[in-house]
């Protein structure tokens, strides 16, 4: 699973920056699009609840996520996403 650093935007907005993001390509959908899905640890204070954000890899690879469940963690919170197209 790589770990890396990124960016969680909504819209035009920059919510979360220099995050430490783990993510693993599982497949391929039926109709070949690739699957993936992965995790992003942030402050408890910040507005991330479920829903469809822009992530930017520091690589600058790109993609919509759907942000689906969110836990809590001894350093704050945990949101688990799949994404919904191909990281680019």
């Amino acid at each position: 699973m790589p770990d890396t650093q990124g960016t969680i935007m909504l819209r035009e907005k920059t919510l979360l920056n220099n995050i430490r993001v783990r993510y693993q390509e599982e497949g391929a959908s039926a109709i070949g699009i690739p699957y993936w899905a992965g995790s992003f640890d942030f402050p408890a204070d910040r507005p991330i609840l479920a829903g469809t954000y822009r992530l930017i890899l520091q690589d600058g690879k790109t993609a919509e996520i759907q942000v689906e469940k969110i836990t809590s963690t001894r350093s704050g919170l945990r949101a688990r996403f799949k994404g919904l197209g191909p990281l680019i």
